[in-house]
Order: structure tokens, then sequence, then C-alpha cells
């Protein structure tokens, strides 16, 4: 029960953005599952750690918690608590820029979940990364037949893909589709249910927008409201808050 307890807290702390409660959770859940076995629990916990190491560059602990996560997985065998940490495995491959297992890891997880935002979210931010433009836009289209199939809310599948579409307009300097952008923070914005995690990445994409339209009070706002999360991390574009305190007024400008 104790480790269930500490578990869900590490998940809840995770999505709240709490790095260091999330540590210091999930070291408990390490230690007390020497002692029991309860894989599912276990498995709630990898993922936060994994995105909380990544945050202060502590590469080796992140891959530690990924690749226990991935054993403990990979044994119970659930589709989505495996394409789950195979999304946190992806954060460590991304980091250390190896692309083609990042790849291979995505193409495994979609072959169980074909339309799994998360994985999906991750393959187009690396496609246009690397300046496969024709990729990012072929998987960017499936993650929005992925979105629009889910009922609206402040999950992930509405949050992330107003940051999402930001980075690719810049990358390829292109004009943002802020239709999407607006209709998906309006979703998110507008529930009393989203943890800050969700709205963290849709409002750096909202304070992007504004950017581009030189509405730059409108997106100091946004900025404000990341202001609690410092120290964190958006883990689906591997962009700490900090950075983007770092480049205010126009982000990812360097």
């Amino acid at each position: 029960m104790e480790l269930r307890t500490l578990a869900g807290a590490a998940f809840v702390d995770f999505f709240h953005c709490r790095r260091r409660e999330c540590l210091e959770n999930t070291q408990r859940v390490i230690e007390l599952a020497r002692t029991v076995d309860d894989p599912h629990g276990e498995l709630l916990t990898p993922w936060g750690a994994a995105v909380a190491e990544l945050a202060t560059g502590h590469l080796d602990a992140a891959r530690h918690h990924v690749s226990e996560g991935m054993t403990v997985a990979e044994r119970i065998r659930d589709r989505y608590w495996l394409c789950g940490t195979l999304v946190s495995r992806d954060y460590v491959f991304r980091v250390q820029g190896d692309w083609q297992t990042v790849r291979e890891s995505i193409d495994q997880g979609l072959e169980l979940l074909p339309m799994e935002t998360r994985l999906l979210s991750v393959r187009v931010s690396l496609e246009y990364d690397v300046g496969d433009f024709e990729q990012g836009e072929a998987y960017l289209e499936r993650y929005l037949e992925a979105m629009r199939s889910v009922p609206a809310g402040p999950s992930a599948e509405h949050g992330f893909i107003a940051g999402m579409i930001p980075l690719v307009g810049r990358i390829t300097d292109s004009p943002y589709r802020s239709g999407i952008i607006e209709s998906a923070a309006q979703t998110v914005f507008s529930s009393a249910l989203a943890t800050p995690l969700v709205p963290a990445h849709t409002r750096a994409g909202v304070a992007m927008l504004t950017v581009e339209r030189g509405g730059v009070a409108a997106a100091q706002e946004q900025y404000a409201s990341l202001k609690p999360l410092q120290g964190g991390m958006l883990p689906q574009f591997l962009i700490t808050i900090d950075r983007l305190w770092a480049s205010w007024p126009t982000p990812w400008s360097t």
C-alpha cells in the first residue's frame, strides 16, 4: 500500500512539475520495490523521474530510470504503460542525439498503439529537428487525426499541439496554423481539471504565437504563468522553463 501511495504521489508530482518531490517519492518507491512485487506501482515513477533528472542535466540518472522502467514495462506487457515508458526513454535518446534509436523506439510503440499521441508528438519534433519536413508533416497530420478522435479537454492530445505547431513554424519559417493553436488553447485553459504540465506546453506555444503577431504584452502574460514552474521542463519539446525565460521576449530566437 505504501509503494502504491508513494508511486501515485510521484506520478502526480510529475504532472504538477514538482521535480524535487517527484525524485524523493521515486527513491522511496525504488527502495520498497526491493521488498514487494508490484510492477504496476513501480511503473508510475520512471517517467517523471527521468524528466526531473534531464531538467537538471543528470543524464546518467535519467538513463537509469528509463532502463529500469523498460524492464518492468516489458514484464507486465501492458500497451499503454509500455508506450509511456518508451516515450520517456526517447527523451533520453533525443538528448544524446541518437535519432535512429528514437525512430526505432517510436516505431515499436506505434505498432502497439498506432495513434498514440505521446509517441507521435516526439516523432513530429524529431523529424522537423533533423530537417525531414515531409516526414514531419506526415506525422503531424497523423497526430491531428488522433487528437480529433478524443473528446475535447485538458489532455495531452490538445495541450501539446498548441506548442508543437509554433515550433514547427519557426523551424520551417512557415505561417503558424493559428486556428488550431487557439482552439487547443481554449480547450485546455477553460478546464479547471488541467494539471500544470499540459497547460505549460500550451502556454509556450501561445506565447510564441503572440510574439509572432507582435503582441508582446499578451505573450508576457503567458510567460508570467510559467514562472512558478522554473526549474522544470517541457518534456515533449525537451525545453526547460528556464530556457524560455532566458530567451524572453523572443523564444528560441538563438
